[in-house]
């Protein structure tokens, strides 16, 4: 299990813009990621093994549709992507720093 700080991208109706949450990567693959460390109430999942071709890090996410703006301070080699299989989602994180990525 890992675990720690990252921000998730949310699309809304009316714009979007990056979270702040606290992600957990479990033994299974099941990324969680929660609202707190609290983990009392968790903002979103998936399961990274449903789908491994659909992960793209650092420079590979350029080659994903509709990569979403950085925020300051933060490059493409702390970005990650999942994309879900059989939906058009695609789940934007970014890592506090380049060797969380790996």
């Amino acid at each position: 299990m890992k675990s720690g700080p990252m921000l998730w991208y949310k699309r809304r109706f009316f714009g979007s813009n990056w979270r702040d949450v606290h992600s957990v990567l479990y033994n299974d693959s099941s990324l969680i990621w929660y609202k707190d460390k609290s983990r009392q109430e968790s903002d979103g999942g998936l399961v990274l093994k449903d789908a491994p071709e659909l992960i793209a890090f650092g420079p590979y996410t350029s080659q994903v549709p509709d990569r979403p703006d950085l925020p300051d301070h933060y490059e493409p080699k702390e970005l990650m992507a999942f994309g879900v299989r059989g939906k058009d989602t695609v789940y934007w994180f970014l890592c506090p720093n380049e060797a969380e990525v790996a």
